[in-house]
């Protein structure tokens, strides 16, 4: 059974990664596109306008997505299938709401300076809304263990992404109407996803209890600051980096370096996704199952930390073939701040992989808390060290964050749970 069950664990990450893979290439050609098509200074645009529809995604997703992954995990077929949908009545009620902000934002924002910038930002507020609908239904796969599912869905997504920026930037659309590919994609996911759905009984006509649904919102507006943060803090030092130097250039070379941190981290989140179903179920009657975490954490520490060591090293010489590809030797300037990264987040592989703990155990508001540091430390330091040391002092600010997450999160964890991250 043990053996079984190992198995089926090293086939799931396998598909993971797999999809990890496809996300890191996709990310790749998005860039290679753009730059190909266009220049740096579309580049630039493209990257600024793709970070702020990743915060955005975070405020209209509300945290519900974290909500269903933790009571799809707890209950049985029945209770998924009812917390599922009302996890979309949820998320479709935030999401259209902070669409039409947005699209009310971005609109007087085009009226007042109008540049490219605001005209790539127009085109985000519909994928908004899809986007997060797939985060409910792709949290519902991953509670429900169906992880092959998960990752097919995920690099479908990303598959999508590429395949509408290609088929627009072959059509010669004005450079900052590339952004529309993230409405395309996320449209074509939803639907046929919840096509499924329905197709297999998981969605039903029925309408979810009002009470679900509100629980679902209550407990996503505890755990939306961690979620928001957290992705503000992946993209702090490319927004500040545009907004100090105003330089579109520079913020396209350090964006492709960026594009490498974000791949990095994104396989620890792998593993993190991975185990978060299992951490839910170590908390019973709020106490955790210590002897099962220390288990797991050692683990962690035995694999993910050596492993995270070498990929490091692996991805900065990859890096050195991106001047040759774009034909702009200037993308060698970010070679250096570009491993300070990397060689951070690998070093705090622990804590990041165990970084949805406390709202996985019944502490969401605990985690925001910590994101909400680890963001904070970022800004403060992007904000001293960017205007006088470029993206040196972006990259700065990037790996101090990661060393103020792993610090925090252990002290919380320590202190709402009694353990050691």
């Amino acid at each position: 059974m043990a053996s079984s069950s190992g198995k089926a664990l090293a086939g799931d990450l396998a598909w993971n990664y797999a999809s990890i893979a496809v996300l890191a290439a996709s990310g790749l050609a998005f860039n290679l596109i753009v730059a190909g098509s266009y220049d740096a200074d579309a580049l630039g645009v493209f990257n600024l306008a793709y970070s702020v529809y990743l915060l955005a995604s975070q405020l209209a997703s509300a945290g519900v997505h974290m909500s269903v992954l933790r009571h799809c995990a707890q209950g049985d077929r029945t209770q998924s299938r009812q917390h599922l949908q009302a996890g979309l009545a949820a998320s479709a009620i935030t999401a259209v709401l902070v669409a039409g902000a947005a699209y009310g934002i971005f609109a007087a924002g085009g009226a007042l300076w109008p540049s490219a910038r605001w005209q790539a930002l127009n085109a985000l507020p519909p994928a908004l809304v899809f986007f997060a609908l797939n985060k409910v239904a792709l949290n519902y796969l991953n509670a429900r263990g169906r992880m092959r599912a998960y990752a097919v869905l995920q690099a479908a997504r990303f598959i999508m992404i590429g395949a509408a920026l290609a088929g627009l930037a072959a059509g010669r659309v004005p450079a900052y109407a590339l952004t529309y590919c993230f409405a395309i994609a996320e449209a074509v996911l939803a639907i046929g996803t919840l096509a499924v759905f329905a197709a297999r009984g998981i969605l039903t006509p029925a309408r979810p209890p009002a009470q679900l649904i509100r629980s679902h919102l209550a407990f996503g507006v505890k755990i939306m600051p961690a979620n928001l943060v957290l992705e503000f803090n992946t993209k702090i030092d490319l927004i500040v980096l545009s907004l100090l130097t105003g330089n579109d250039t520079l913020v396209g070379h350090y964006s492709f370096a960026s594009l490498f941190v974000e791949g990095f981290y994104q396989v620890f989140v792998v593993v993190r996704r991975q185990i978060n179903p299992s951490l839910a179920r170590l908390e019973h009657g709020g106490t955790v199952d210590r002897a099962q975490f220390a288990s797991l954490r050692a683990k962690l520490v035995r694999w993910v930390l050596p492993a995270g060591l070498v990929a490091a090293a692996a991805l900065v010489g990859i890096y050195q073939t991106i001047p040759y590809l774009t034909g702009d030797p200037a993308f060698r300037s970010a070679t250096w701040p570009l491993a300070l990264m990397l060689v951070t987040i690998a070093l705090t592989t622990v804590p990041v992989t165990l970084g949805n703990l406390l709202n996985q155990t019944g502490y969401p508001a605990d985690e925001s808390k910590v994101n909400v540091a680890a963001a904070g430390a970022n800004l403060l330091i992007s904000l001293a060290l960017v205007r006088a040391f470029g993206m040196w002092g972006a990259s700065v600010a990037v790996a101090a964050s990661y060393i103020v997450f792993g610090v925090t999160l252990r002290w919380a964890a320590s202190k709402r749970l009694g353990i050691k991250v």
